[in-house]
């Protein structure tokens, strides 16, 4: 299976589709780490970077995604050496998970239920924080099923992850799309006979799919 470009829209064989599985950070919810800590630190840049590197730039958040650190837990532990910084840590954790959406995305998952295909989720993502999402945007309640990496244990780009959502979902490789910002996931799931669309940036989706 190749790797679907984003001018290869008019040539989807959407009759050989029966699932899309979609990815949630960067496809349906922006997750932009410098934007969201300016979001919660307006115009400290210092303060800004220091967060950024006590947080998504660090193996203390893949932990989170895993569901052996959360919320609560994490800041003392991405703080340690450094425990000034263990309250704006906390305060950004709290803050962060108000994630917007992203309107190419939505249009896109609206697009292929409008086709009459199962949707998934598939995402390594904190349990609280994705409890948040998934209770704020209505678009959620729509999907056939969510398995999300906090949830079970397993991260993307772990073939156990994939095998999971392969037995779960009910899904046959070669007739599932899967929709993932990341290169190594989007690797990942071509191992294992999935069909995948990279979504470089939001605009990618939008040509794709043909929206708007």
């Amino acid at each position: 299976m190749a790797l679907l470009a984003q001018d290869q829209a008019a040539e989807m064989p959407w009759d050989e589709i029966d699932a899309v599985v979609f990815d949630v950070g960067n496809v349906l919810l922006r997750f932009d780490p410098p934007w969201l800590a300016a979001r919660s630190f307006p115009g400290d840049e210092a303060l800004q970077r220091a967060v950024i590197r006590r947080t998504t730039a660090t193996p203390y958040w893949p932990m989170l995604d895993r569901g052996t650190l959360n919320l609560d837990t994490a800041p003392a532990a991405m703080c340690a050496g450094e425990p000034a910084l263990t309250p704006v840590v906390a305060k950004f954790m709290r803050e962060w998970i108000d994630l917007p959406p992203i309107p190419e995305g939505v249009a896109a998952l609206r697009r292929v239920r409008e086709m009459g295909k199962r949707t998934f989720v598939l995402s390594n993502f904190e349990r609280e924080a994705f409890d948040f999402v998934a209770q704020k945007h209505a678009f959620f309640a729509g999907f056939d099923d969510m398995l999300v990496s906090s949830h079970v244990g397993l991260l993307k780009p772990e073939p156990a992850f994939f095998a999971m959502a392969e037995g779960r979902f009910g899904l046959t490789p070669a007739r599932t799309l899967f929709i993932d910002d990341s290169p190594v996931n989007a690797e990942a799931a071509l191992n294992r006979g999935w069909r995948v669309f990279w979504c470089r940036e939001p605009a990618a989706l939008k040509a794709f799919f043909g929206l708007f």
